[in-house]
């Protein structure tokens, strides 16, 4: 399982003007450029629990909890739009059924404003637990 593409592909298909590679991404946050808007989703692996063995212990097996975070970045100092857009995405991964997933779950009750970033773009944070079945 790949948790943060299979969140980025499910996002593509659920929210509205969300588009991989043109305003959506995973991986990493990239810095606004003619390539990358200033309102853009970003959706990044952030660790997780450690695989718990199934109960036959024979290795064949395990539950996993992957942590993603989805990172929202708005337009210089338009708060308003990113939270807005963070708060669609946040609906749309809240306990959302992604393929191969057992739970997709919130971390908190909304999305995190971080502040602004030094040119004023307004950063949020969302994460999220997945819980995936490895054989």
């Amino acid at each position: 399982m790949t948790p943060e593409i299979d969140v980025a592909a499910y996002l593509s298909q659920v929210v509205d003007g969300l588009t991989e590679n043109t305003n959506l991404w995973y991986g990493c946050v990239l810095p606004p450029d003619d390539n990358v808007p200033e309102l853009a989703a970003f959706v990044l692996l952030s660790g997780g629990e450690e695989p718990l063995a199934f109960a036959d212990n024979q290795g064949t097996g395990s539950e996993n909890k992957a942590t993603v975070q989805v990172f929202v970045r708005g337009e210089k100092y338009k708060y308003p739009a990113a939270m807005a857009l963070a708060r669609e995405i946040y609906s749309a991964l809240k306990y959302a059924s992604i393929s191969g997933y057992v739970e997709c779950a919130p971390q908190q009750s909304a999305p995190i404003f971080l502040g602004l970033d030094k040119d004023g773009r307004p950063a949020i944070s969302i994460n999220y637990r997945l819980i995936y079945d490895e054989d």
